[in-house]
């Protein structure tokens, strides 16, 4: 059942307050229709993003704490709320029996009573009275009554569900980023942001070198232009049409702020290139068509998984001129010095919040402070093996300064043989027109003296 998976993908995650594997393992069947498969993850990816909503409302219906609910029951509870509040096409009280028949599967059988009661309560106020009922949180009447600094805070937080901590490094971002704000104005600026994050972003992709948006269309994909020219906005496509038309070189999934990172390197045939952060491949594809068979790119990442799945990638597209290694330094690959470097740095992902919603949870000083040890030793690894006279890009899909700008700098005032070239931050877009959005990032590209 759809639920059932959405339920167990979500006790795999480490959500706030929610440990992971709390509920009792089931064997469940593979999910064989596409609309099943569409319908557990739209419920586990909107019980992530709404997650802070979900548990106020669950204390609303209940009359409870959360700390008196045990968490396996709170997830249960979660997945039936959004179910009742976001998920129209079905009926509520399939939605209640549904929950509480999951209780009895995952060996929560005595949490049923209070299961059935909390939700028949929610759908009953969700459909009897829906100007009311599901807008009778304290916080929303203290925002439209009296809209202050506080109270926007807490509306971030229990309706858009954006930790404090999340909103007020945003506040601060766009206070530095437009100073001329005045605070409600910038507050208002991050309501926006926040409401941007809760919207599915749209899936685009990159043309490979020769091909048409005609292409992708002839090839049943509904598809359109994006403004960023070499992009197309892509419509209902199954992940089995995506790796198609990527082996056989016809498009790449990719986000404009993404594909554009690497422009600045001026990678160029025949040269000899590193992607130090590899991933699953997709920059070092890129870069791969544009050193062609006589240059060399050279890929390394520290999981075995995502090197075998870049493998995969390259072999399918004929492209012999990319060594891969499983490696956790520069050191332990062949080649010692190269023309361009990329380091798609680890981040705290903070530029695509839209696209992985858990992100928000973990967008903390703890966090950002081990993240920022990594991407030291990571780009102080790496300075060496830049040939005289090469480049290198410092990239994130982070939009805070201490993972960019920042990084940057001190790089350089402690290795006075780079200098900066050029850098680009990118706040996501805010709209919610297909064509013009582009995720936020960074990229600064650095230049070896000769």
């Amino acid at each position: 059942m759809p639920r059932d998976h959405a339920l167990l993908s979500l006790d795999e995650k480490r959500l706030p307050d929610w440990p992971a594997k709390t509920l009792k393992p089931l064997r469940l069947r593979p999910l064989a229709d596409p609309r099943d498969v569409a319908l557990s993850h739209e419920l586990e990816l909107g019980v992530v993003r709404n997650l802070l909503f979900l548990r106020a409302l669950a204390q609303q219906f209940s009359g409870r704490h959360l700390r008196s609910i045990d968490v396996p029951v709170q997830k249960l509870l979660c997945l039936g709320l959004y179910q009742i509040h976001a998920v129209t096409r079905v009926n509520p009280a399939i939605v209640v029996n549904e929950t509480v028949e999951a209780s009895k599967r995952f060996g929560l059988g005595r949490a049923g009573g209070f299961l059935n009661a909390v939700l028949r309560k929610a759908a009953h106020a969700r459909y009897a009275d829906a100007s009311d009922a599901w807008h009778g949180l304290p916080i929303l009447q203290a925002w439209q009554n009296d809209p202050t600094a506080a109270s926007a805070r807490q509306y971030a937080e229990q309706i858009l569900s954006h930790p404090p901590e999340l909103f007020d490094r945003l506040y601060a971002l766009e206070s530095a980023n437009e100073p001329q704000l005045d605070e409600m104005a910038c507050i208002g600026r991050v309501m926006e942001r926040c409401a941007s994050h809760n919207r599915a972003a749209p899936l685009i992709a990159r043309l490979l070198p020769g091909q048409t948006i005609e292409t992708v269309i002839e090839a049943g994909v509904d598809a359109i232009g994006h403004a960023e020219p070499g992009f197309v906005v892509l419509n209902e496509v199954k992940r089995e049409k995506l790796r198609e038309l990527s082996q056989r070189g016809v498009m790449q999934v990719q986000d404009p702020t993404s594909g554009t990172a690497i422009d600045g390197l001026e990678i160029g045939a025949g040269q000899v290139v590193l992607d130090r952060c590899a991933g699953r491949g997709t920059k070092t594809l890129q870069m791969a068509e544009l050193v062609r068979p006589g240059g060399i790119v050279v890929a390394i990442d520290a999981s075995a998984d995502r090197i075998r799945s870049l493998r995969q990638s390259t072999e399918a597209r004929g492209i012999d001129w990319v060594q891969s290694h499983v490696a956790r330094t520069c050191r332990e690959q062949p080649i010692e010095m190269f023309d361009r470097v990329l380091i798609d740095a680890p981040c705290s992902n903070s530029g695509v919040l839209s696209r992985r919603a858990e992100a928000r949870y973990t967008q903390t000083r703890k966090s950002l402070e081990s993240l920022a040890s990594v991407q030291w030793a990571i780009l102080s690894d790496t300075a060496n093996v830049v040939k005289p006279g090469g480049r290198l890009a410092w990239s994130t899909c982070s939009i805070w300064p201490a993972e960019n700008g920042e990084v940057v700098r001190r790089f350089v005032q402690t290795h006075p043989q780079f200098d900066i070239l050029s850098e680009r931050s990118t706040l996501p877009a805010l709209t919610a027109e297909p064509t013009t959005y582009r995720d936020g990032g960074y990229v600064a590209v650095l230049l070896r003296r000769a």
